[in-house]
């Protein structure tokens, strides 16, 4: 990355967050500690590639396209910067990171790094609970798709070889979507995992038929498109472990597992499901 090109986005959130009078060479230069030759050369690079217009002769404005650029940017630098802050670090360098990485690193990345904020944030919030359920976390952390890692423990009465408890029948991490603060789990079967069992001694079903959760009375089916099962996250019970900067979030909930093993018997197994947030 250039400097210029750093100086350029500066300059663009600036512009956004600016009145209309203000967004003049030398006030962005007296706001962003730049020399005002500095700030015109890049100007003119932006009115270039159609960012920027100052067809209101002193007064600069964002064009459409400069304007979602420019937002988008805001929010990555945003995102960025609070994880930095949250991780301890001077709020002075998180801010000349954030921009840094705001530039270089892919949305993908970048909504990665708000959702491990959101994560930290939750986190703290929740340290006050000792349980809560999975509506409470929905409701706190807001809408998108968040990568849970989670693991299995057989219940009740074991079945010989159960292929469920060694947490590679599905994939791992599952995924926690959240739509107007509803959380849905969608867990996926493990099609590599079924494709070595001629190999793997201990795979030992052929395939899985359904994913029951129990609802506090009884066991209820998930839902299934394809080899993903889904069941609403309200069902899940959380515990709060530990304390400070080592703050995990447990949530568990039963499900019951019907499968085909390895003679085509149809069976089935019951085990806690746990996430780990």
């Amino acid at each position: 990355m250039q400097n210029k090109d750093f100086l350029k986005l500066r300059i663009m959130i600036a512009i956004l967050n600016m009145s209309q009078k203000s967004r003049t060479v030398t006030n962005l230069a007296r706001t962003l500690a730049v020399e005002k030759y500095s700030i015109s050369r890049a100007m003119s690079s932006l009115e270039k590639e159609g960012l920027i217009n100052k067809a209101d002769g002193r007064y600069a404005s964002l064009t459409k396209d400069g304007e979602i650029l420019a937002y988008k940017y805001s929010q990555s630098v945003d995102s960025a910067m609070n994880f930095l802050i949250s991780l301890g670090i001077d709020s002075s360098i998180a801010y000349k990171d954030a921009m840094v990485m705001a530039l270089c690193l892919s949305e993908s990345s970048i909504s990665i790094i708000k959702q491990n904020h959101q994560k930290l944030m939750l986190k703290q919030k929740m340290s006050r609970f000792k349980i809560f359920d999975g509506s409470t976390l929905c409701a706190n952390l807001g809408d998108g798709v968040y990568k849970c890692p989670f693991f299995m423990l057989a219940s009740e009465k074991v079945i010989d070889k159960c292929p469920f408890t060694n947490n590679m029948a599905f994939v791992n991490p599952c995924n926690l979507v959240i739509s107007n603060n509803v959380g849905t789990v969608k867990l996926k079967v493990n099609n590599d995992y079924l494709s070595y069992k001629g190999i793997r001694k201990n795979c030992v079903f052929n395939k899985i038929f359904s994913v029951m959760y129990f609802d506090g009375e009884n066991y209820i089916d998930s839902e299934k498109i394809g080899n993903i099962f889904s069941f609403p996250a309200d069902r899940i019970m959380f515990d709060t472990v530990g304390k400070d900067e080592n703050i995990s979030l447990l949530g568990s909930v039963k499900i019951k597992i019907i499968f085909l093993d390895e003679n085509n018997l149809r069976k089935e197994q019951i085990a806690i499901y746990t996430i780990v947030f």
